[in-house]
């Protein structure tokens, strides 16, 4: 993307099979505030774009986890979630293409300190 601020309604969101299979299995109290959740994870992950202005940057919660096949770039975004511990909470793996502002949720995976 380029030096321009990107905000979520310019992006493109999917999500993967696998991603909409973590949604449903989740708890009532995350499904009852899923949209909630969604809005602010499409905020964070604009704010790392036009922080890093370029989607393979390391950054507090974002780590680069290799290249996409159409030039993007996969990243583990870490979310802390009330009751998870320090180093629990929700691990989303995402599919930035900045050149065509599309970012897909690939899977994400919900860990609890024991």
């Amino acid at each position: 993307m380029s030096s321009q601020t990107v905000e979520p309604g310019e992006i493109t969101w999917e999500l993967s099979t696998a991603a909409w299979k973590f949604v449903r299995e989740q708890p009532p109290t995350f499904q009852e505030h899923y949209a909630d959740i969604k809005e602010a994870f499409k905020v964070v992950v604009c704010e790392y774009i036009n922080s890093a202005g370029r989607c393979d940057q390391k950054a507090l919660g974002f780590s680069p986890m290799g290249g996409t096949a159409d030039g993007g770039e996969l990243l583990k975004v870490r979310r802390p979630v009330p009751g998870a511990g320090k180093s629990g909470g929700l691990r989303v793996y995402v599919a930035v293409c900045c050149s065509v502002k599309r970012v897909l949720v690939v899977d994400a995976v919900m860990r609890r300190d024991a």
